[in-house]
């Protein structure tokens, strides 16, 4: 595909979503998810207002951008979650420890 096709696929894109003010989610590529809504673009970057703050965001970075259905508000992550984080990061937190068992397959007591 010539660069020129390239652009107008991504021109099309953003200019529609900008004028339809749609909600955006933005992965970047080192797994970052991040909501908003695109205020302007160029060839190399896009502006995304995301509570009440702009962030400019260069192209470059981006993995995938994408209007999200209503079964992701459903489902929504946390926001600017690295697919890398630790698991209890990503799962919002709060992985419950795993007691140790006793012999026997039991749950371990102090005099053990």
């Amino acid at each position: 595909m010539s660069e020129s096709a390239q652009r107008d696929i991504q021109e099309s894109f953003f200019d529609s979503i900008r004028r339809e003010r749609s909600e955006v989610v933005v992965y970047l590529i080192n797994g970052i998810r991040l909501r908003g809504r695109i205020k302007s673009f160029d060839r190399f970057t896009f502006v995304l207002e995301s509570e009440g703050h702009d962030q400019l965001i260069f192209k470059h970075a981006v993995s995938t951008v994408g209007v999200p259905d209503a079964r992701d508000a459903a489902r929504r992550q946390p926001e600017a979650t690295p697919f890398n984080a630790p698991r209890a990061a990503r799962a919002g937190g709060g992985g419950a420890a795993i007691p140790a068992a006793g012999p026997g397959g039991g749950p371990a007591t102090e005099e053990e």
